[in-house]
């Protein structure tokens, strides 16, 4: 439908689809990440396949023990990949050093459907030396740069007191329909498209830094369609898919594809 935009598809595996996974061998005729990277790679041409997979090594280091989310060092490995794919390789972000919290424990998903406090993860998040400053607005209102990552919050130990607490969402941010990142570089040029779920949270930044204007839409919470927004923003011309398999083969990311008639 858009041939003259450049798509780009980049799939989060997770504990139920990574190769060498305990618990995908528990399953009967598991997706694992090899089977749906075959069925997309029949796809291409419509868009670019980016691989996400990962060893289980690399899982274990770069995904939350308790929880589904990946942490930023999985995020930022998701992140170099797919800037080299839009042609960023000689000008990804380098950090400088790694930030962690060892306060306020992070109980995830997995700990919080059992309620079992037996094992915890530390949020964690990287330092640069210099990195882009962006106006940011959040479902059409003005928020504050802060709010892609509450770092500050943090080491002012301002968090929510429940220790069930979604750390992930509360450090980084929550799933919202519209997110419009202003890149303030004055050398920052172009626009793009990340549609995204709560994998992108972390790491919408990190693409934001290469461009100008950047616009996150979460199918599960938006009711507009791609069609839509790129009829009224003729300047992306880079359209990436960041998602876990759950919501990039879901109903309502169905639907933001569907043509506009």
């Amino acid at each position: 439908q858009h041939p003259d935009i450049n798509f780009v598809v980049y799939l989060g595996p997770d504990s139920q689809n990574v190769d060498g996974s305990p618990t995908g061998s528990l399953m009967s005729n598991p997706l694992t990440y090899n089977d749906i990277e075959a069925i997309m790679k029949e796809q291409e041409g419509a868009f670019q396949w980016v691989s996400g997979a990962v060893s289980y090594d690399e899982f274990l280091q770069n995904w939350y023990n308790t929880d589904h989310h990946w942490n930023v060092r999985g995020a930022f490995q998701a992140y170099q990949r797919i800037a080299t794919a839009l042609g960023f390789g000689d000008e990804l972000l380098t950090p400088v050093s790694e930030l962690a919290f060892d306060k306020p424990p992070f109980l995830g998903s997995f700990a919080r459907r059992g309620l079992n406090a037996d094992y915890s993860d530390r949020i964690i998040d990287y330092v640069f030396d210099a990195f882009p400053r962006f106006s940011v607005k959040i479902n059409g209102k003005k928020a504050s740069a802060q709010s892609l990552a509450h770092e500050k919050d943090y080491q002012k130990d301002t968090w929510d007191d429940n220790a069930y607490a979604n750390r992930y969402a509360e450090y980084f941010h929550t799933d919202y329909a519209s997110i419009v990142l202003k890149n303030k570089d004055a050398d920052a040029s172009g626009e793009l498209l990340i549609v995204g779920d709560s994998y992108s949270n972390c790491m919408e930044r990190f693409l934001a830094s290469h461009y100008k204007k950047t616009y996150i839409l979460d199918p599960r919470h938006t009711s507009k369609s791609l069609d839509t927004i790129l009829a009224s923003h003729k300047d992306i011309k880079d359209v990436v898919f960041v998602m876990r398999s759950t919501n990039l083969l879901s109903q309502d990311t169905r639907d933001f594809l569907e043509e506009s008639n």
